[in-house]
C-alpha cells in the first residue's frame, strides 16, 4: 500500500475516533456537571476535557504499534530535547508578541492584571487547562507533524509533505468547528506549515509541541482572549479587545485575526529563508 492512502486512512480513523470520544465526553460532562454542586463542576468539567486528547494520545500509540510502515513515528521522536523546547516556546513567544503588540499600538486591545483576589483560584484554572492543552498539543503534534508528515513523505518532497499535512490540519479543524471564520481555518494551515518546519529542522517533534502549547496557552489561559467564540474569565490578565475583528480576530480568538496571519507568515518565511 502507498504512503497516500495509508495516511487517508490512518487519519480518518483517528479523527473519528477522537470525534466519537469528545462527544461521549461533553455529553457526560454535561450530565455530571449538572449533577454536582456549583462549586466543583469546574473541577469536574476540567478533568472530563482531559479525555479526548487522552483518547487521541491512545490511538497514536495503537497504530504506531500495529502499523509496520508507521513504527518508530510519533512518539519516539524526541529530537534534541530540552533545545528543541526552548526553540519551539521562544518562537510561539516570538509570534504572540508579533501578534499582540500592534493590536495594543493601535489601542485594540488592554490588559490588565486579574484582581489578586482572584489570582490563587485562577492559578488554579491555569494549571488544569495547562494539562489539557499540553495532551492536546502532544496528540495534534504526533498525529499530524510524527505520523502523518512522516507518511506522507515516503511518497512526495519535504516541502510537500509539509504543505499537505498543514492543509489538513486546517481543514480538520475547520470541519470541527464549521461556524468558525475562514481566516481562522487559515491560520490554522500558517501554524502547521511552522510546526512542520520545525519538525523537519530539529528532526523530532519536542520543538513543534513546544510551540503549540505555548502559542495556545498564551491567548487564553494567560491574556484572558476570548478562544473559539467564547469569552474567558479565568485568564491572569484581563483583556480589553476592540477594533476590527478580521484584524484582532474578535470574538473567536486571536488567532482568527489578520495581526496571527501575519505573524504566523513572518515565522514559516524565517524558517524557509535562513534555516
Amino acid at each position: 500500500m502507498s504512503s497516500l492512502p495509508l495516511a487517508s486512512l490512518y487519519l480518518a480513523a483517528t479523527i473519528l475516533f477522537v470525534d466519537a470520544v469528545y462527544r461521549a465526553s461533553l455529553a457526560l460532562r454535561n450530565r455530571l456537571v449538572a449533577a454536582v454542586p456549583d462549586g466543583e463542576a469546574g473541577g469536574v468539567s476540567y478533568l472530563l476535557g482531559l479525555l479526548p486528547p487522552l483518547a487521541g494520545l491512545l490511538s497514536a500509540t495503537v497504530f504506531s504499534l500495529a502499523i509496520p510502515a508507521m513504527a518508530l513515528t510519533g512518539l519516539l521522536w524526541a529530537g534534541r530535547g530540552l533545545p528543541d523546547i526552548l526553540l519551539g516556546a521562544g518562537l510561539a513567544l516570538c509570534c504572540s508578541a508579533m501578534a499582540v503588540a500592534p493590536l495594543m499600538a493601535a489601542g485594540w486591545l488592554t490588559l490588565r492584571p486579574a484582581p489578586r483576589l482572584e489570582l490563587r483560584a485562577r492559578s488554579v484554572v491555569l494549571l488544569l487547562v495547562g494539562l489539557d492543552l499540553l495532551l492536546s498539543a502532544a496528540f495534534e503534534e504526533i498525529v499530524f507533524r510524527g505520523q502523518l508528515l512522516h507518511l506522507l513523505r515516503q511518497g512526495m518532497s519535504a516541502g510537500a509533505a509539509v504543505g499537505v499535512s498543514a492543509g489538513v490540519f486546517g481543514l480538520v479543524h475547520i470541519w470541527k468547528r464549521r461556524d468558525a471564520p475562514p481566516v481562522w481555518a487559515v491560520n490554522t494551515a500558517l501554524f502547521g506549515i511552522v510546526a512542520g518546519q520545525l519538525v523537519l529542522l530539529t528532526g523530532g517533534l519536542s520543538a513543534s509541541i513546544a510551540l503549540h502549547f505555548v502559542w495556545n496557552i498564551i491567548q487564553t489561559p494567560l491574556l484572558g482572549l476570548p478562544a473559539n467564540g467564547s469569552s474567558y474569565d479565568h485568564g491572569l490578565f484581563v483583556a480589553d479587545l476592540r477594533g476590527p475583528g478580521a484584524v484582532t480576530g474578535g470574538s473567536w480568538s486571536l488567532d482568527a485575526g489578520l495581526a496571527s496571519t501575519l505573524a504566523l507568515g513572518a515565522a514559516a518565511l524565517a524558517l524557509a529563508l535562513f534555516f
